[in-house]
């Protein structure tokens, strides 16, 4: 029997299970998707040699606004029910790169209210579609060319759009999935899908990992499977890690990574409740009946 076989009887994840999903028809119990908050770390920097950080993350509505950090970092846990997440990376030189990027993440948080603010998966991407209509045509009104990813996560399910050269792997109980992206960037292009924003499930647990060019042209999906195998310390070890990758490999463009994780909070029981209620009754009692013995001889 061949080592992969092996890993898979073992349900141990090996890098030959990491591959693209063109769709998915998995569900999952209410226990699964119940109690949903988010850790997520995001972390831009950029590259050998380069003056200007033209990457930009969003991430709990936190992006590079007016300033060009080298190295700029988010941790956040995220306890609403919806949560938005994006990386981009812009065309053309630095200055003008990291303009289009703080434009298109303005307008992303223009969005945000709204896309936060959905009743369901449906209407969840009907929302991500509009906004990426209304971002490519503001691209192409300004003559600008965008590689982006923004993805809306809700319980049980992450909306997602992508576009041009960035990455999205996802880890769940099972294997390491790398995400489809649409090849042309956003800049008014007739070739890219009128409906692009696809819907991926998830549950307690998963994990997703966003990356924009200079670490998918650099980092395998290999590579970045291994990283999230081995054991981690939380969401921002695994995106300092991914960073650290492509610099090591000598990555020349600014590399910006998000990590997102899907956690669940414990649901107390009404029994547990009563019974820590009784012991602290009990230890009252214990403490009483002990003091009382010591003035009644």
């Amino acid at each position: 029997m061949n080592n992969n076989a092996n890993n898979s009887q073992s349900g141990e994840l090996h890098t030959s299970q990491a591959h693209s999903l063109t769709g998915s028809n998995e569900s999952f119990s209410e226990s699964e998707i119940s109690g949903i908050e988010y850790e997520a770390y995001g972390y831009s920097k950029a590259g050998h040699g380069v003056t200007t950080n033209s990457d930009n993350f969003y991430c709990n509505r936190a992006y590079m606004k007016g300033f060009k950090y080298m190295d700029f970092k988010k941790n956040a846990y995220i306890m609403e029910k919806t949560s938005l997440f994006a990386v981009c990376t812009g065309e053309g030189d630095e200055d003008w790169a990291d303009e289009t990027c703080k434009l298109a993440l303005e307008m992303l948080n223009e969005y945000e209210s709204d896309l936060t603010e959905t009743a369901n998966e449906k209407e969840a991407i009907a929302k991500v579609n509009s906004f990426v209509s209304a971002c490519d045509s503001f691209m192409a009104s300004q003559g600008r060319q965008l590689h982006m990813i923004v993805a809306l996560i809700i319980p049980g399910a992450m909306i997602y759009a992508s576009f041009g050269k960035v990455m999205l792997v996802h880890k769940n109980k099972k294997r390491i999935i790398e995400h489809p992206v649409v090849t042309g960037m956003l800049v008014g292009s007739s070739a890219l899908p009128s409906m692009p924003a696809k819907s991926v499930p998830y549950r307690k647990g998963d994990v997703f990992v966003f990356c924009t060019r200079g670490i998918k042209s650099l980092v395998s999906v290999e590579t970045l499977a291994e990283e999230l195998k081995t054991e981690h310390t939380g969401m921002k070890d695994i995106a300092v890690r991914v960073i650290g990758k492509a610099i090591a490999c000598g990555v020349t463009e600014s590399s910006t990574c998000i990590a997102v994780e899907a956690k669940g909070h414990e649901n107390v029981s009404m029994l547990a409740y009563i019974i820590s209620i009784l012991c602290c009754i009990i230890t009252i009692t214990d403490i009483v009946l002990i003091i009382r013995s010591l003035f009644i001889r």
